[in-house]
């Protein structure tokens, strides 16, 4: 599991970045997606299995965080907040696609197995169960599991309680568990 050793900068960092940014100065929204861009990025690619996807999602989180900077207040860290933001983008964009067909999903991932080198199948197994969780679990499971997320952090983020947060995250590995067995939820 991918954990980052980026140290979190302090909420005076987070204020001055943001003040940078509504001010104009150059650089300042650039700093702000070298410090989260890989990980929203990570996030989406995790969220969405399909990295093409995934580099549109992180492209219309950081042009909404743009238009929404100002909004920023300071009660949770910078970093809360802009994993809220990209979230709820990609779970919004997961609510207005039609989820693709069992059948359809099935044959791609036989092909994918059937082509990749045995040491894959499990990571592909794995992705395909990700993919297959209901997008709240799918977050929780990936913020907590993956990103090293604490669930208070994961509560603020999704503007859920700390036990929701447990609840789902819970559930999640249920039904990755069911998943990765055949027996499908």
């Amino acid at each position: 599991m991918e954990h980052f050793s980026r140290p979190v900068p302090d909420r005076s960092e987070d204020l001055n970045l943001v003040d940078r940014i509504v001010r104009g100065e150059e650089g300042a929204f650039g700093e702000l997606l070298e410090r989260y861009g890989s990980r929203i990025f990570n996030l989406a690619r995790r969220m969405s299995g399909n990295p093409t996807i995934a580099e549109d999602l992180t492209q219309e989180v950081f042009l909404l965080l743009l238009r929404k900077i100002r909004q920023y207040d300071g009660r949770a860290a910078l970093s809360t907040w802009i994993y809220r933001v990209a979230v709820n983008r990609i779970i919004s964009e997961f609510r207005r696609q039609p989820p693709a067909s069992e059948a359809a999903e099935g044959d791609m991932a036989a092909l994918r197995i059937a082509s990749a080198a045995p040491a894959l199948q499990r990571r592909l197994d794995l992705e395909a169960a990700i993919g297959r969780l209901p997008p709240g679990y799918r977050a929780v499971l990936l913020m907590h599991d993956v990103e090293g997320l604490r669930h208070q952090e994961i509560a603020e983020i999704l503007d859920i309680s700390v036990g929701t947060s447990k609840s789902q995250l819970h559930h999640a590995r249920m039904q990755m568990r069911d998943l990765l067995q055949g027996e499908a939820p």
